[in-house]
């Protein structure tokens, strides 16, 4: 991986002996005089930042020594006291006949090292396995000493990640999901508080497990003092297709009162919401249920167990019924077609084709750069529509301060023309105080903008 800077020490080795000519050996037996290797410097390595070695090794007459049957390897040691290897690389070789090799060194070798003095061990495996240690002058066995130093480069400025947009005075929400109950209608938990409401259409994605939702829209039910969430194929507090509980009997077979429900014998309903009515052992037995309509008339119905109306639910053990409830016909059904849940998933509120805003993040000259340069990573899901960002060069702005910032030569925004997933990056040079960002939905919108990341 590239860097902004590659800090490069040059080097030069020798062998305690050539192993691969008599001749120079000899030359060696019979004089003490050698054309050594100049007096080592320390190499300097900088946090953060790229850090190579390149050492040219040669012979005891300062000639390139053969390295073509050899491993060049390098070890980097903690000398204060333990001489723990810290570090091995091997060598990349750049010329054979030069005998110059090169160490390379990423930020993320020495990210955990302190700023101090470090040795640089350089060996020689040859064909055999032997190990032969590389000096840095020929009348001293040591190592290459390596000073670690504090990057030139400032901490990277961490990103500004915005996920939160308002409209239409509500707050756009996209919200995990932690559980889905195989209900009769289909119950959902959520991670966090949420927005949602009665009747609210909502799209869910990225579940594991009961995969059979994921891209589908669904209208909710909530549930009071909780963060569940009851999925039908309508809205279910409509006219159309709720109704409202007034009474259940106790009995072998249970009467349930809805004024003018309009429902007709053997048609599946879902109850919720009722008070009351408990089975010992079996706390709301009636509420996230399915059963079947029989014997109806204008204002009442019996419940039936099966589709054939022959095994009617009897209540004759349940308390007493208190007060409340909620029929549907257009819950989802998740007792049958429908694979356990795993884990994962997002419940996201429908997308209306109004803009949807960010609040204020801060631009590069907020951040006290003077370039300008902004890079801002769009993530979407499956999204259709158009985005935009904004600039301001005013410290507080209000709605009129703001500018559109042109990032698209042909349309000024950001298109989506077809259902998008991944991540989008645009870069702009402008200097100014804020940003903000907002999008527009397409009408067959179903996708999300999960999220935009900010950096100067």
């Amino acid at each position: 991986m590239a860097t902004a800077f590659t800090y490069t020490a040059h080097g030069e080795a020798v062998l305690e002996q050539d192993h691969n000519s008599g001749t120079y050996n000899r030359h060696y037996k019979r004089s003490t005089t050698v054309n050594s290797p100049t007096a080592h410097t320390p190499f300097v390595f900088y946090k953060g930042v790229d850090n190579h070695v390149t050492i040219v090794i040669n012979d005891k007459s300062r000639r390139p020594s053969n390295i073509r049957d050899k491993t060049i390897k390098c070890k980097l040691v903690n000398r204060r006291g333990d001489f723990v290897t810290l570090i091995t690389k091997n060598a990349i070789v750049e010329s054979y006949e030069e005998s110059r090799v090169r160490f390379e060194f990423t930020p993320g070798d020495i990210a955990n090292l302190d700023p101090a003095f470090y040795e640089l061990a350089i060996t020689a495996v040859d064909n055999n396995g032997f190990e032969f240690l590389y000096r840095n002058q020929l009348n001293y066995k040591g190592e290459f000493t390596i000073e670690v130093r504090k990057g030139p480069l400032g901490a990277t400025p961490a990103a500004q990640t915005v996920s939160t947009f308002s409209g239409e005075g509500a707050q756009y929400s996209r919200i995990a999901i932690t559980d889905i109950q195989l209900l009769s209608p289909i119950r959902i938990t959520l991670g966090a508080d949420h927005i949602f409401i009665d009747g609210q259409s909502i799209t869910i994605t990225g579940v594991t497990g009961t995969t059979e939702l994921n891209g589908n829209a669904y209208f909710v039910r909530t549930v009071p003092g909780t963060r569940d969430l009851d999925l039908y194929s309508a809205d279910p507090g409509s006219a159309a297709t709720g109704k409202k509980v007034a009474g259940v009997t106790n009995g072998a077979t249970a009467q349930m009162t809805s004024p003018n429900h309009g429902f007709s014998n053997g048609q599946k309903i879902s109850i919720t919401n009722v008070d009351g009515m408990n089975d010992p052992g079996n706390p709301h037995p009636l509420n996230g249920k399915s059963f079947y309509v029989g014997d109806a008339t204008t204002n009442t119905f019996n419940l039936y167990i099966d589709i054939n109306l022959s095994i009617a639910l009897n209540t004759s053990a349940f308390s007493v019924y208190i007060g409340g409830g909620d029929i549907t016909i257009n819950m989802i059904d998740g007792t049958s077609g429908f694979s356990n849940y795993n884990s994962g998933g997002f419940a996201t509120r429908s997308q209306s084709t109004n803009p949807f805003y960010s609040g204020s993040v801060a631009g590069a000259t907020q951040k006290g750069h003077r370039d300008g340069l902004h890079t801002v990573a769009i993530y979407t899901t499956a999204f259709k529509g158009k985005f935009y960002i904004e600039g301001s060069v005013e410290i507080n702005p209000t709605d009129a301060d703001y500018w559109q910032i042109e990032t698209n030569s042909i349309y000024g925004y950001e298109p989506y023309h077809t259902a998008t997933t991944g991540v989008r990056a645009v870069n702009f040079q402008h200097n100014i105080w804020n940003l903000r960002f907002y999008f527009i939905a397409d009408s067959d919108n179903t996708g999300t903008v999960d999220k935009v990341v900010v950096r100067t």
